[in-house]
């Protein structure tokens, strides 16, 4: 047997494990989550821990003597949820009367999830809630996810992680807002498709391989302890009820202008159209924005500030590359971040994917940008984003730089509206039949078009 001593911010925690382990399942198998964005395979380094023993990788390290972890404790933080975050009421008084019924709305995105608690008499928001999607320690994005998910231990596993992540958010909200759990009636859940089919442990691996199957594309609607729970349905593999409720939320098929939504975030999903047709893409972003400098507590938009930065001091070279004398070490961008060569290189091909998309969904269309009324930004990412630097950068066309609208995570603002509004639900579906889901690798002109938006990193 091994000793493994953990020493958090809480205190120490010891365990007594089986000699040649692997590190990560230890720790995974202690619910102490340690993200593991390549998956396990040891290219990232998202899973290094500082020990006893040096800094190591936690799905490379077999332990095969005491070792000794130092962690810093996770904290749970604030999801961005609704455009107008300062119109959100707060929580006054005792919620508890018997006879007042409330309905949460939660969000599975790949790398968060975000709740928010609903008086469904008066519609008023009581409390919101987010934390991190503890399926990232088996990888960062859906390919990783649905690798994961190949056997049917791996798929029980990640759907225990969200459904233990579900229970707490839950748990969370009714604390916060003094209530008890009878005083709940309705749940609404939105996410990709291979969220939602992971939580019903229903396998994805069909969605990710041609000709990209969703088993189970439909509204679900079912009964759980007398609380109805809702899964939005899905318009296709790479577009799914997240942006369903994104696009029903705002609106947009009930416009005649054409206005487009760009949800950018661990994938980059974009809506283009008028209430007569609607187009949609999805384009594999990955974490390089939304969770790449995380543990430096770095929104993946001040990097792009960094970068925008940098190449007017003519550190960064505009096709991507660190003048000499930085390429070690790469970039300062404060205390505990340095951005390296190959952050940046992966910033360029994330940042390339959603350009190639946002370009030919418009050639598709038939449309300029100058033909295009609105512009909504939604996301984790694109809450926070200078859209200055996404234009230098080249994520975004000049031309949208007077129409973009940031509306923050209009995936849980669709789910909030959802609650108790069966007249918005039945939108839904229709809305979910409507959007015309183009694959951007199927493309002629894909390729070539892709090469040329990561052929730079800045415009100066």
């Amino acid at each position: 047997m091994v000793t493994v001593v953990i020493q958090m911010g809480s205190g120490t925690k010891t365990l007594y494990v089986k000699e040649g382990s692997l590190l990560l399942s230890v720790l995974r198998e202690n619910r102490i989550i340690q993200a593991a964005p390549c998956g396990g395979k040891g290219t990232c380094g998202g899973c290094e821990v500082k020990t006893s023993l040096g800094n190591i990788l936690a799905c490379q390290h077999r332990l095969t003597e005491d070792i000794t972890i130092y962690m810093s404790e996770k904290e749970e933080f604030q999801a961005v949820l609704m455009e107008d975050q300062d119109s959100v009421s707060k929580l006054q008084g005792d919620n508890s009367e018997e006879d007042e019924e409330y309905g949460i709305a939660i969000d599975i995105g790949t790398t968060t999830l975000g709740f928010a608690l609903k008086h469904l008499r008066n519609g008023r928001m009581i409390a919101q809630w987010g934390c991190t999607n503890s399926q990232g320690q088996y990888g960062a994005d859906v390919a990783s996810r649905i690798v994961a998910c190949e056997t049917k231990d791996g798929l029980q596993t990640l759907s225990k992680c969200v459904r233990e992540d579900i229970k707490k958010g839950i748990q969370v909200l009714l604390k916060q807002a003094n209530l008890d759990k009878k005083q709940l009636k309705q749940i609404v859940i939105v996410g990709n498709a291979v969220m939602l089919h992971i939580l019903q442990e229903i396998s994805p691996t069909s969605i990710g391989k041609a000709p990209f199957h969703v088993p189970e594309s439909s509204m679900k609607r079912i009964n759980i302890d007398q609380v109805e729970v809702v899964l939005f349905p899905h318009a296709g593999a790479f577009i799914g009820g997240d942006i369903v409720s994104g696009a029903a939320y705002l609106k947009m098929f009930e416009s005649e202008r054409i206005h487009m939504l760009i949800d950018l975030g661990t994938n980059g999903e974009m809506v283009l159209g008028t209430k007569e047709y609607l187009i949609a893409a999805a384009a594999a972003a990955g974490p390089a924005f939304e969770n790449c400098f995380r543990s430096t507590g770095t929104t993946g938009s001040k990097v792009l500030d960094l970068l925008v930065l940098n190449a007017r001091r003519r550190i960064l070279k505009k096709d991507g590359s660190l003048k000499p004398e930085y390429r070690e070490k790469g970039i300062p961008g404060g205390p505990g971040l340095w951005i390296t060569q190959s952050q940046i290189r992966e910033i360029q091909l994330a940042k390339g994917a959603i350009r190639t998309g946002i370009e030919l969904l418009m050639k598709t269309y038939g449309c300029e940008p100058s033909d295009i009324d609105q512009v909504y930004l939604a996301g984790g990412f694109g809450f926070y984003l200078n859209v200055v630097s996404a234009i230098k950068t080249g994520l975004l066309p000049a031309q949208f730089q007077e129409k973009i609208k940031v509306v923050g995570n209009t995936a849980l603002s669709g789910a909030f509206f959802a609650l108790g509004n069966e007249e918005f639900l039945l939108s839904v579906n229709q809305v979910g039949k409507k959007i015309d889901c183009r694959n951007l690798a199927e493309f002629a002109d894909f390729q070539e078009k892709y090469l040329e938006e990561i052929s730079y990193i800045c415009i100066r």
